[in-house]
């Protein structure tokens, strides 16, 4: 039987609930079944009363079972130690799906997020080539599978795209002065907090705060960007998925990317988005770009998107896991999706 964990209540961020929450969705039609644990503050806990909270957790995994977890919980180093112990000691095979390598993306977050605990599994499922590689150097030697995208579960309509010369930013530029002091003509459409009486640009606009559920119905036309998250290092942002490209490509927009992103050359290669080296080039970008052209990036993104929105993604990870025969046919661990 597979298992698939999924971190429930209050993980720390919205699009890192709707990442595990998606993946469990369409996990379910591989017929995984469904391991929910909740983040709590487990320090008033002891290792007993915390070891039987685990027991309950797992208590149907049977040896030769496959248990996939979306790391990390959000839970604390303990946590993540004991439920590995725990659900191994059992005879399940242990996976783990990267949704966040917290030691990489933010270092301070290295003592509670420990590389040592990823590199326990038995398996990892990584973003891209480019983190598969670095997982590589850092010394992990067991098989490592590469996802390439993850899938969006939408639960509205994919909206209708026009020719627009605007790129759309998600989130909060309250902080970013090269939003607030935007040198480009070609317009930003700001879906977040309201920082207009800060902003310098009259070609910044800002059009509404949506939440992440509706976000998918404000998209309606021109690109969306993929900036650079502040939140986390240069270097783990080349190596890992964008938390908003899934959002745009499932949506039928095309993005704007980082040249040294991993995923830019297949955007560029496929015509999903054009890359830049910094914002500063968006301008002369879109200047190239016409009816015909974007049309032909619509035309691409709405395939693509199709899949995403299907579950491709996923159905196509899972194939590669079931059964576990694989492991014995492994070169170097990469999965290979077929384009």
């Amino acid at each position: 039987m597979n298992w698939l964990t999924q971190t429930v209540g209050l993980v720390p961020r919205g699009d890192y609930k709707k990442a595990q929450a998606d993946f469990a969705q369409f996990a379910k039609a591989a017929k995984y079944r469904k391991l929910a644990i909740f983040r709590f503050n487990d320090a008033g806990e002891s290792d007993d009363e915390l070891q039987h909270r685990i027991w309950g957790i797992i208590a149907g995994v049977k040896r030769g079972d496959l248990v996939l977890h979306q790391y990390p919980t959000w839970n604390s180093k303990r946590y993540e130690e004991m439920f590995f112990q725990e659900t191994s000691f059992k005879g399940a095979t242990m996976g783990a799906y990267i949704q966040q390598i917290p030691a990489l993306a933010n270092p301070a977050t290295a003592e509670n997020f420990p590389l040592e605990l990823l590199f326990r599994y038995h398996f990892i499922v990584a973003h891209t080539e480019k983190m598969r590689k670095k997982l590589r150097e850092l010394g992990y030697d067991k098989p490592i599978f590469v996802s390439d995208f993850a899938d969006y579960v939408h639960d509205f309509p994919v909206q209708d795209k026009k020719f627009l010369r605007q790129v759309i930013y998600y989130g909060n530029i309250g902080k970013k002065t090269k939003f607030l002091n935007w040198s480009n003509t070609t317009t930003l459409k700001v879906l977040g907090p309201n920082h207009s009486d800060v902003a310098s640009s009259d070609s910044v606009k800002f059009t509404a705060n949506p939440s992440l559920e509706v976000l998918p119905t404000y998209l309606n036309g021109g690109f969306g960007f993929l900036e650079r998250d502040s939140r986390k290092t240069d270097d783990y942002a080349v190596l890992s998925f964008h938390d908003k490209l899934s959002l745009f490509l499932s949506s039928g927009l095309p993005v704007v990317v980082y040249d040294d992103f991993a995923y830019a050359d297949f955007i560029v290669a496929h015509k999903l988005g054009f890359a830049i080296s910094n914002i500063n080039e968006i301008d002369a970008k879109m200047s190239q770009i016409d009816e015909t052209a974007y049309a032909d990036y619509l035309k691409n993104t709405a395939y693509f998107g199709e899949l995403m929105r299907s579950g491709y993604f996923t159905s196509r990870l899972l194939q590669q896991l079931d059964g576990l025969e694989f492991f014995d046919q492994l070169d170097d661990g990469r999965m290979q999706l077929g384009f």
